[in-house]
């Protein structure tokens, strides 16, 4: 798949919702017109984020439904899939996995990133990727 929004970096270590507030992604899905449906444009996060009409997170607790166990799983793997994508920018472009070689400000680590990205979804838009193949889409 195609990473759709994309935010460089910060100075500093961050917690997942510190994050996703500065990226500024809840704010650009409220302002989505609605789903030919009538609805409202929904991403899927992990239960760090806060449950927002625009931002999905898993049911909580041990007792769910089995529906709910369901939505889970269904919902577990797309978020596998997109994990899969941030692994393939390291994959084919090595450089850029901070643990190995960047060095947060001596290098434009998140330029260097950003080009990494980019030239991954030029890849997949000329071959296939373990995204499609997982959701039988074509790149």
């Amino acid at each position: 798949g195609l990473m759709g929004w994309f935010w460089l970096c910060m100075d500093r270590c961050r917690h997942d919702p510190a994050l996703l507030a500065h990226t500024g992604l809840l704010t650009a899905l409220d302002a989505l017109p609605p789903t030919p449906g009538g609805g409202s444009y929904c991403v899927y996060g992990d239960p760090a984020y806060p449950l927002r009409p625009t931002l999905m997170t898993p049911f909580p607790g041990d007792y769910l439904t089995n529906q709910q166990r369901q939505v889970n799983s269904q919902m577990s793997s797309g978020q596998i899939a997109v994990e899969w994508a941030f692994g393939k920018v390291v994959k084919y472009f090595a450089f850029v996995d901070y643990k190995k070689n960047q060095k947060l400000l001596l290098q434009p680590v998140g330029s260097h990133y950003f080009c990494a990205v980019l030239l991954s979804h030029c890849y997949t838009c000329l071959n296939s990727n373990e995204g499609a193949c997982h959701f039988n889409l074509q790149p």
